[in-house]
């Protein structure tokens, strides 16, 4: 209980978030859990290099009705909607050799993260050669804010999640790189209030997800392309959804 709360007190002070990810859209509260990493295990290569794509991931889609129902015990009315594709931006930018600062920003439904990365093994991008074996770890905090509508009845909050990921690569030439390794994520939604003619009721809510993926990097100077196959378990109060997915991603380094 005790770092669950410390971690909910370091979301509240996220910055950025809930100006990029704040939406109202008059429905239920709907959150997408990514299955898909976009994530080389090569750092940059030092201070100032970076990357900046634009992706179309596929995510869990959980819809929580609960938020908007008079009964919470209602078992329908908090449920996975299956699988849907939500647009990403993603930035990399090296902070030093082997570190990497890490941003995605997702629409319509899905965290802001800030991470890190680290390289363990190998070379970084900037002097990898064909042969080069790569391992990286990678941990990037997010959130998600949430202010929504249904006739007189409000409900706002956040749901905070908490990424983890291990990130093998080989790189078969000077423009191809595969890539991929396993992942985890926790999901807490906290601070949630449904307000409705004078009363407030509180709400809350967590999950976890446990994934793989496996992808290709094709680079050609400033141009930068990954084609990614993903898998994912995510469970959530009791519910669960399998995810499969394509996804691709195009951008452009330096």
């Amino acid at each position: 209980p005790g770092i669950v709360a410390a971690w909910r007190w370091a979301l509240r002070w996220f910055p950025i978030p809930v100006a990029l990810a704040l939406f109202s859209c008059g429905c239920a509260v709907e959150y997408g859990m990514r299955i898909h990493r976009f994530e080389s295990p090569e750092a940059q290569g030092g201070a100032g290099k970076g990357a900046v794509t634009f992706g179309v991931p596929t995510v869990h889609a959980l819809v929580i009705d609960e938020w908007f129902e008079a009964d919470p015990l209602d078992p329908d009315v908090v449920r996975f909607d299956g699988e849907n594709q939500v647009f990403d931006i993603g930035c990399d930018i090296g902070a030093a050799e082997r570190w990497d600062v890490m941003l995605k920003a997702g629409l319509p439904y899905v965290p802001f993260t800030v991470g890190g990365k680290y390289q363990i093994l190998g070379q970084p991008r900037a002097t990898a050669k064909p042969g080069n074996f790569s391992l990286a770890a990678t941990v990037a905090p997010g959130l998600y804010a949430f202010d929504e509508y249904a006739g007189d009845r409000t409900a706002e909050g956040y749901i905070g999640s908490l990424d983890a990921s291990v990130i093998a690569g080989y790189r078969l030439t000077d423009w191809l790189l595969a890539y991929g390794g396993p992942y985890a994520v926790y999901h807490d939604a906290f601070d949630v209030e449904i307000r409705e003619a004078g009363e407030t009721i509180e709400r809350s809510g967590d999950g976890r997800q446990l994934g793989v993926h496996l992808g290709l990097r094709f680079e050609a100077k400033f141009f930068v392309a990954m084609v990614e196959v993903a898998w994912s378990d995510a469970r959530w109060e009791g519910l669960r959804d399998d995810a499969f997915g394509l996804g691709v991603t195009i951008g452009f380094q330096w």
